[in-house]
């Protein structure tokens, strides 16, 4: 089977005032090797097609992208490319912003998104973190993969972070999250011993994108302590997420996602801080 895209989903921009402006993510299937991604923008269905980023993206995402409209009702169409090099690979199909969702019932859905978005950066009790999205394609890792079958043999490696592709995830999105009761408590991560644990899992919902999965990774940014997402659910208007519920374990100190870089923290003065 060759490469095709599971999804394409188109989110609007809530700031007051902001014309325009899209983040843009999808997910693929059927893709073995490095690839990268165009997004295209038109004015109609059937095009005419311009290129949104200067230069194709390794990321499942693109963010702030399309056309400033001066008319907000007016529709843009997306597309999104796959290539291997120079090679087109597949393409999607388009989709716009509301997607199956008429304009009352995309009105709806964008206010909700905004509310949602407002209230885990404002309610007490949310948390600031990212999102690390689990590489499941590029290149294979030269270090720890089995070479027969191109499955990592340690979880411990710095190139992967045991993953078994090279670079392990993609650069660290921020998300914050809401602890479902309270902050699960664990004993400081710097004095754990080697060794197996017992698995505390903690509940957490965060916001509907990008879409997380099985394997993928939540920071705290608080604490800096890494949990490894087991189950994800979705809280959905008309079949559009509103929300992600996780189901998660914190993983123990010497795992190597504590060494994935993070963008960098500043203080008031606006000097560099190093994360937990």
């Amino acid at each position: 089977m060759g490469a095709s895209f599971q999804n394409v989903r188109i989110i609007p921009h809530f700031e007051q005032g902001a014309t325009g402006g899209f983040d843009v993510h999808w997910a693929i299937t059927g893709v073995s090797g490095a690839v990268t991604f165009q997004v295209l923008v038109a004015d109609n269905p059937d095009g005419p097609w311009s290129p949104c980023l200067e230069q194709p993206t390794n990321q499942l995402f693109a963010l702030n992208v399309g056309r400033i409209l001066l008319n907000q009702q007016e529709l843009q169409y997306f597309k999104v490319q796959i290539f291997s090099g120079s090679l087109l690979l597949a393409t999607s199909q388009s989709v716009t912003p509301r997607s199956q969702l008429d304009r009352r019932e995309y009105l709806v859905y964008r206010e909700m998104l905004r509310r949602v978005h407002l209230d885990f950066e404002k309610t007490p009790g949310s948390n600031p973190g990212y999102l690390l999205v689990r590489r499941i394609f590029g290149d294979k890792c030269q270090v720890c993969c089995d070479e027969l079958l191109g499955t990592p043999v340690s979880n411990e490696c710095s190139v992967c972070y045991g993953t078994g592709i090279i670079g392990g995830y993609y650069p660290a999105y921020e998300m914050w999250a809401d602890w479902a009761s309270e902050a699960p408590a664990f004993s400081d991560t710097e004095t754990e011993q080697p060794g197996p644990i017992q698995e505390q899992q903690a509940q957490a919902d965060i916001f509907p994108y990008p879409t997380a999965h099985s394997q993928d990774i939540w920071v705290d940014r608080g604490t800096g302590y890494r949990y490894r997402i087991l189950r994800v659910g979705h809280e959905t208007f008309e079949g559009a997420p509103i929300s992600q519920n996780l189901a998660m374990i914190r993983l123990p100190a010497q795992h190597p996602a504590y060494s994935f870089p993070l963008p960098a923290e500043y203080d008031s003065t606006g000097n560099p801080t190093d994360l937990p």
